[in-house]
């Protein structure tokens, strides 16, 4: 199956209604935060006891951003957004849920040109955009201001996919780097979406049909075609991976556990968040017999 890439006047003008109801949607369910007030957990050191925030935009707080590994993060894109909610509204804590709820319902128009570009019906592509807008993992994401980071990296990432879907069709240098430029900005507010590069190569299987997964030769030929390509997003993955690691050095050395700790630890996150994916809570101590039962067969 090949990706529409010819997305006509008309077929745009069909998707503003869908776009309404996104927007509707992300007000009706977010809409009480407008008149929530800032927790007291993270919120005063990303928003009000931080000076460079509570000044606005300034050159200084530009540099600052830019250089400062500050509370064991490097997201200067984030810090920017809070400095600009300040220069903009002062230290208001309804408008800095309000851009947050924004920045959700744009996720959910950017989510919703993703499905579309992969292929969905517009229909299909309103359902998937809706039950992202809705989903209860999102809610921490919105609700709370510090989490500001995940909304930019999701808005910038989702766009980053839906220009490398355009490139993958038109082949031009203007899609290509505008795509790479969009990574540049999901890393820089939250370096989560380090992992994009690799679903790249996903969607050059499904819906791109660039790696062919019908024998191993032909997975390997056609995957050395397009893994080139990929080359700057890894390094810049490798890049703020780095970044990462030196911002969290001195937050690691303050709560140090062992690598088989860890490891457990993260198995157990996997199956946390699978459960929250599926609307399902499951006793914690199940979904690691689980993991450790699913592990033992695997291997």
């Amino acid at each position: 199956m090949k990706v529409d890439n010819a997305v006509t006047q008309t077929s745009r003008w069909r998707s503003v209604p869908h776009v309404i109801l996104i927007f509707l949607l992300s007000i009706g369910i977010y809409s009480p935060a407008f008149f929530h007030d800032f927790v007291s957990f993270d919120d005063p050191q990303y928003t009000y006891e931080e000076p460079f925030v509570e000044a606005g935009l300034s050159w200084e707080g530009l540099y600052w951003s830019f250089s400062d590994f500050h509370f064991s993060n490097y997201h200067p894109l984030t810090w920017l957004s809070y400095m600009l909610d300040v220069e903009l509204f002062g230290m208001d804590p309804g408008a800095f849920h309000g851009v947050n709820i924004f920045l959700h319902f744009l996720c959910g128009v950017a989510f919703y040109a993703l499905l579309r570009n992969c292929g969905l019906s517009s229909f299909r592509a309103l359902i998937g955009a809706l039950i992202f807008i809705a989903h209860p993992t999102q809610v921490e994401s919105v609700a709370w201001i510090s989490e500001r980071k995940n909304l930019l990296s999701n808005l910038f990432g989702f766009l980053s996919l839906v220009c490398y879907l355009h490139f993958a069709q038109d082949r031009t240098l203007k899609t290509y780097f505008l795509s790479l430029f969009l990574f540049i900005l999901a890393l820089l507010s939250k370096s989560m979406v380090v992992t994009l590069p690799c679903i790249l190569l996903l969607l050059d299987i499904w819906p791109l049909k660039r790696i062919s997964v019908n024998s191993i030769m032909e997975f390997f030929a056609s995957l050395k075609g397009v893994l080139l390509e990929k080359l700057p997003f890894f390094l810049l993955t490798a890049l703020f991976c780095v970044f990462t690691f030196l911002a969290q050095v001195e937050a690691m050395s303050q709560r140090a556990i062992s690598s088989s700790e860890r490891f457990v630890q993260v198995i157990e996150r996997y199956g946390h968040y699978m459960e929250l994916f599926v609307f399902i809570r499951i006793h914690r101590r199940a979904t690691l017999a689980f993991t450790h039962y699913f592990l033992l067969l695997r291997f």
